[in-house]
This record gives structure tokens, sequence and C-alpha cells, in this order.
């Protein structure tokens, strides 16, 4: 991807190095034979202009080169370094035209074949005028600063050229102050943007945080993805027509080796695919701990507040107790039935399809758990809890001070012996994180663990 990007912009370059030259040629032949010396002028400010394409090429073509065993990130930063080089001849220009328009104040001017002069300056205007819109869309669509720096360069070629056209007609009615002022006027705006890309450059080469909003972007996309429940930050570096970074990524502190990978996989993923520019991203994975908890936890008596007792089923409690918490602190409690308790069977399914995604719990501290409801949390990211005591206000003392443990795997089997694709197993079991993203369904055949498990009873089933 980022091979063929190189590839158009070094086209670009070599096209408009082409076109610079056979200009510059041209304005410096008719301005010598016509006497027109803002003619020979302006063909020595193209002559900066072809040595800042030629370098943009050259630094185009260098940053294409694969990344070797010295340079294992690759050579980017040679177009930006190229891009400084440019900015600087574009500076030195612009002060040139500065000094070239003063000295034209009260200097006479006699030009021979005005039509011949009059006729290169239009046509070089309308070139440069293509040739910028052309560089410019290409610099904006493989993100070359040099280019981008060449394509206002090339701007600024049709104000000299309207700029040698008036000092032509001026010097007709011998007016040779109307030529001095404009070239000066010119100049200011060529010694800023000589300024501006040689700052950026600048700040490419030291690493400086210069794209704000590409960094809020990313993190945007990475909140949205399921399984990553904050961004703590974005770091975004140019180099040449690319961008570096790393961000910083907090995940449940449940979550292993394995799951945390696969999440910050799909994060580089999802990120390259948005954001083309993106050559690498390294994500760094910390535990996430919760602002504010959503905690479900199974109770045998009706009591809508802290004093009762945790049950020892999860799918068969007769209550539910949900508690919000905030800095440790106890915001809000509420009891629901457990209008499951009575299902023949798959009823801790049942729980998390209707009441978890419904109050979009994030914690569950619980007794036991089996092994259907104990994936099926897990792959929605909702973090279990291991309580081996009675009282619920106990519990959430321990969970707020980071004492408790994780359930790290089911506590039993499933009921009702070897698994079959029931409605209930295989219904969508559709929940939200706290931040309210849609999850994946998980069924007995999708989850390769559930897969595993129903092969081994098979297996004895059939022994």
């Amino acid at each position: 991807m980022q091979r063929e990007r190189l590839l158009k912009a070094e086209k670009v370059a070599g096209i408009s190095t082409l076109v610079t030259f056979i200009l510059a040629f041209l304005k410096l032949s008719i301005g010598l034979i016509s006497g027109a010396t803002v003619l020979v002028a302006d063909a020595i400010h193209s002559g900066g202009d072809l040595l800042s394409i030629g370098a943009s090429y050259l630094g185009i073509r260098i940053s294409r080169k694969p990344p070797t065993e010295k340079f294992p990130y690759g050579l980017y930063k040679v177009e930006t370094l190229f891009t400084l080089f440019i900015s600087l001849l574009i500076l030195l220009a612009g002060i040139e035209l500065l000094r070239e328009g003063w000295g034209k104040l009260n200097t006479p001017s006699f030009i021979e074949r005005k039509y011949l002069a009059f006729g290169i300056a239009i046509f070089s205007g309308i070139t440069a005028w293509f040739l910028s819109h052309w560089q410019k869309k290409t610099a904006r669509a493989v993100n070359s600063p040099s280019l981008m720096a060449n394509a206002e360069e090339s701007l600024t070629d049709i104000f000299t050229s309207l700029v040698v056209f008036l000092g032509i007609l001026a010097s007709s009615f011998r007016m040779q102050a109307v030529e001095g002022l404009a070239t000066m006027s010119i100049s200011f705006f060529v010694v800023w943007i000589g300024w501006k890309n040689g700052r950026l450059s600048i700040y490419g080469l030291l690493d400086a945080s210069i794209a704000p909003e590409l960094e809020r972007n990313i993190a945007k996309t990475l909140i949205s993805i399921k399984g990553i429940k904050d961004v703590e930050k974005v770091r975004i570096r140019q180099a040449g027509l690319v961008y570096l970074g790393e961000a910083h990524i907090q995940v449940e502190r449940s979550a292993d080796v394995a799951r945390a990978h696969e999440i910050a996989h799909e994060g580089v993923a999802k990120v390259k695919k948005r954001f083309p520019h993106i050559e690498a991203l390294t994500i760094h994975i910390e535990p996430y701990k919760p602002k504010k908890w959503r905690v479900m936890i199974p109770v045998g008596e009706k009591k809508d507040n802290l004093d009762g007792h945790i049950s020892p089923h999860f799918g068969r409690a007769k209550y539910f107790l949900f508690v919000t918490m905030q800095d440790g602190k106890v915001n809000e409690v509420s009891i629901e039935e457990n209008l499951f308790q009575k299902d023949k069977a798959r009823a801790a399914l049942s729980v998390v399809r209707d009441l978890v995604g419904k109050r979009g719990i994030n914690a569950v501290i619980t007794k036991e758990m089996g092994e259907i409801a104990f994936h099926a949390l897990r792959d929605n990211f909702v973090e279990i809890y291991k309580f081996e005591g009675d009282k619920v206000e106990e519990a959430l003392k321990q969970l707020a001070s980071s004492a408790l443990p994780f359930l790290t795997q089911p506590t039993h089997p499933s009921e009702g012996g070897p698994r079959q694709n029931t409605p209930e197993v295989n219904s969508e079991v559709e929940k939200h994180s706290s931040r309210g993203n849609t999850v994946k369904r998980v069924t007995a055949d999708s989850n390769p663990r559930y897969a595993t498990q129903n092969s081994k009873r098979k297996g004895r089933s059939k022994s």
C-alpha cells in the first residue's frame, strides 16, 4: 500500500521536474532575447523550483526503499529532510524576489518583442495552475509533505507570472515602480510559504505532535472496539508521507495474554484500515479499573440493601441484586426477581441474555458459575469475581479495594449433561458493555471452547 503511494508521488514529482525545466529554459531564452530582465529573474526563480521539485523526487525515491537491518523503520524521513531543504530554497527565492523588487522601484526597463514575453508569461501562469492543482491533489492523496510544499511553490508561480505580465505592461508605459511593488508583495508570500513548510519539516524531524485531530480520531476508533474499555493516550509522529504511532489502551483485568493480544491486533487492523497513512501502530495494553461499577450479585432473599447473603447458585438464585458503585461508594441498589430460576435447563444463560445486557453490567460477584454462563460473560468482557463468604457488603468492600479474586474458570459443568443445539444454547446473547457496544453472539457451535468440550463429552458418552 505504502509502496503504491510512493510510486504515485514519485511519478508526479518526476513529471513536475521535467515541466519546470522546460518552463525555466523558455523563460530564460525569451528573457535574454527580448531583454526582459523581469523574465530572466522569473527564470532564475523557476530554476529554484527545479531544484526543489528535483529534491522532492529524489527524496520520495529514496523513501521507497524497503527497511534494512541498519534502518529497520525505513527511510521515510528522507523526504522530510528534503522538504526542509526545499523550504530553505523557497525562503532564499523569496528574499531574492524582495531584493529584485526593491531594485526595480527606480530602475527603468526596456523590453523588445513584448508579445513574445507576454505569451510566455501567460503560458507559464496557466501551466503553474494546472501543475499546482495536480501536485496538491496527489499530495493530499498520498500524504506527501514535500509534494505539498512544491504544490504551494507552484501556486506562487501563478503570481510571479502575473508580476512578469504586469512588469512588461508597466515598462511599456514607463511605470517601473509598479513592477517593483508587485514583485515585493509576492516575495512576502513566498517567504511565508518557505517558513511554514520549513517549520513543519523541523517538527517532523523532531517527532513533534503535529496531528492532534488524527490522534483524537484514532482514539475514537479504538474505543469503539469490543474489549477496549478505555484509551489512555495516543501519540502520532510523521515520517515523510506516513505516520507512525503508539496507543495505550485498557482492557479488563481478567483478560489473559491471548485475548489481550487479539484485542490489540484488531485495534491495529481497524485503525490502519480507516487511516491508510498509518504505517505502524504499537499498542500498549494496561489493566482497566472501572471508574463506575455496575455489579450483579445473586442473592437468596428480597432485600434491596447490602445486608443480604450471596446465593450459592447463580442461574438458580431467587433474586439478583444490582449495585452501582463509584470511587468505592455505593450510589444505587436495586433488586430483581430471577424469572428463569425454574427453567428446566440453561437458566444461567437466560439470565445473562436478559438481565446483564439490559442493566449494562460490567462485573458479577458469585460463589459458583457453570461453563456456558461463564464463557458468555467472559466473551462479552464482564469481569467475574469469586467470593467465598456470605455477606454482600463484605464482597463489595473487597471489590472496591481490589482484594476480590477473579473467577478464572467455571466451577462446574453446565447442567443437563452433553450440550445439544437447543434454542437456549444457539440463541443470540446480545448485551452491551459499559460503553453500550453491541457484542457478537455466543453459541455452542461458534465458540471453540464449547466445541472442544462437546467433542470430549461425545467421546465419553460413546465409550
